[in-house]
């Protein structure tokens, strides 16, 4: 049996900085709510003595985390009212969000959230424009949207990418005047679409994460659609009715949601692993990086060699038999200006593979643009992180790794 690992799966950088948040701020801590969707690390967070509370009025001493999907404005209002000291640990991109309906919501606009109502982000989001977004996540919810109203649309960070297109288009079709803005973060995309990939040439897969995690739900639904034998666990004790079932893989693809830590991965993949050997282990995870190096969309290659430079674009090597080209329009970031005097041979560069077609059967369609601007975003995400608020004061912080065995 071969185990093909993707490379997106496990922790998103939003989440990983909640956890290592509330692991490294000392003294007592507690978080506004569960910190993220998965019983296994909240368990272990559970263990380091934070504790859950689910209102500023439950407050019993110590610093509160706020947890990666964020709050409504009037929860943080109010742990400023009653001087609370927290630390906002929302992920930068849900942030972004909340400035975007903030702002348009003073413009006027009438507020659209494309995602689940129930979700702890959506709340959030409807919380910073008064809790009078229209929530949309259906047919129905669209066909209810006014006609008439200037609208601003935003969407749930992990929400499906699929879905989106569709509700976004009924929502363009019926309403006259939409601002749009695409906000579902870029390793949701990342993660979505290579388990599409993954599902369609393994025999069995298996998705790890808590069945409560909106991101982890949807990956099962995309396996599922491409691998009959796809199963939903949250840790190793659900492998059982997997082994007892004897299914005797060929190719077996496991992916996990943006909440599920590395260890929990690593413990499956050995425990269905008869060799077990961490060797072999090591051999296959680095044959799944060789084969997810083949050339297709989304596929991002880091060193580029610049072949040459004109006026309709650049013509790379990126070690496939082809050449790479970059169009003029997919070379720089939006305001800046396309000059191939900047582009001289040699020059290394990072590109997106765009399109499996080829430009004149010679050479494959390749983004520049599409890199620096996920770049950028990293960048603005770290920045946020970096300036961070700690309402009050908080004493030395100590690095704690989180570190499990299970078995």
């Amino acid at each position: 049996m071969r185990i093909f690992v993707a490379k997106n799966a496990g922790f998103c950088f939003g989440v990983r900085n909640a956890v290592e948040t509330a692991f490294k701020t000392e003294g007592k801590v507690c978080t506004l709510g569960e910190l993220i969707h998965n019983d296994y690390v909240n368990e272990k967070l559970k263990q380091k003595g934070i504790t859950v509370i689910n209102d500023a009025d439950e407050y019993d001493g110590g610093t509160v985390i706020i947890r990666s999907h964020g709050v409504p404005e009037n929860v943080e209002n109010k742990l400023k009212e009653r001087g609370i000291p927290y630390i906002d640990a929302t992920c930068p991109f849900v942030k972004k969000i909340h400035n975007l309906v903030a702002r348009y919501h003073a413009m006027g606009y009438g507020i659209v959230i494309i995602g689940s109502a129930s979700h702890p982000e959506v709340i959030g989001i409807d919380g910073r424009c008064g809790e009078n977004a229209y929530i949309v996540d259906n047919i129905e919810d669209v066909n209810a949207l006014p006609t008439d109203e200037k609208l601003c649309v935003v969407v749930q960070t992990t929400y499906s990418e699929s879905k989106y297109e569709y509700l976004l288009k009924s929502i363009e079709n019926r309403c006259k005047t939409v601002e749009k803005f695409r906000t579902i973060c870029y390793t949701t995309t990342d993660r979505q679409s290579e388990t599409e990939e993954l599902s369609k040439k393994c025999d069995g897969m298996l998705v790890i994460g808590s069945k409560t995690s909106s991101n982890t739900t949807k990956l099962f639904e995309i396996a599922r659609r491409n691998c009959e034998k796809t199963y939903f666990i949250e840790s190793i004790a659900d492998l059982v009715p997997v082994i007892n079932n004897k299914h005797n893989f060929k190719i077996l693809g496991v992916t996990a949601g943006a909440s599920t830590p590395k260890e929990l991965i690593e413990e499956v993949v050995k425990q269905m692993n008869d060799t077990r050997n961490t060797s072999e282990f090591e051999k296959l995870l680095a044959e799944s990086d060789k084969k997810s190096a083949d050339i297709k969309a989304g596929k991002i290659f880091r060193e580029c060699k610049v072949i040459s430079a004109n006026a309709e674009g650049i013509i790379i090597s990126f070690g496939g038999k082809k050449d790479g080209f970059i169009d003029k329009a997919d070379a720089e970031l939006d305001g800046i200006e396309y000059n191939p005097e900047n582009y001289k041979p040699g020059d290394v560069i990072a590109a997106m593979v765009i399109e499996n077609s080829k430009k004149g059967n010679e050479s494959i369609a390749f983004s520049k643009k599409a890199v620096d601007k996920r770049n950028l975003e990293d960048k603005e995400a770290e920045e946020i992180i970096r300036d961070v608020e700690v309402m009050d004061t908080v004493s030395r912080a100590e690095k704690v790794v989180l570190e499990a065995r299970l078995g």
